[in-house]
């Protein structure tokens, strides 16, 4: 077993979340990179996005897609409040 799943092991037992969530304002070829990146390195992170078109381009990469205005404060609160991690 490598150190990285030893540590994410230990961590899991103890109560730690392994996998942290980030969430991002808007969900354009950008995150859909970033989700490419992530998957191909296999790094412990799930992708929440807030987006109004359904289905956003970064989709395949998703946890989660919260449709709705960029600039809407309430779907950003949301957003928010599932992230470990913002970012836009």
């Amino acid at each position: 077993m490598d150190v990285r799943r030893e540590l994410l092991d230990s961590l899991n037992k103890k109560g730690y979340k392994s996998r942290k969530v980030i969430g991002c304002v808007g969900g354009g070829q950008l995150l859909k990179m970033m989700g490419e990146a992530i998957q191909k390195a296999n790094l412990p992170f799930d992708i929440i996005a807030l987006d109004p078109s359904d289905p956003c381009p970064a989709s395949p990469y998703l946890k989660k897609q919260l449709i709705g205005d960029l600039k809407d404060a309430e779907k950003i609160k949301e957003l928010a409040i599932q992230s470990d991690i913002m970012t836009y």
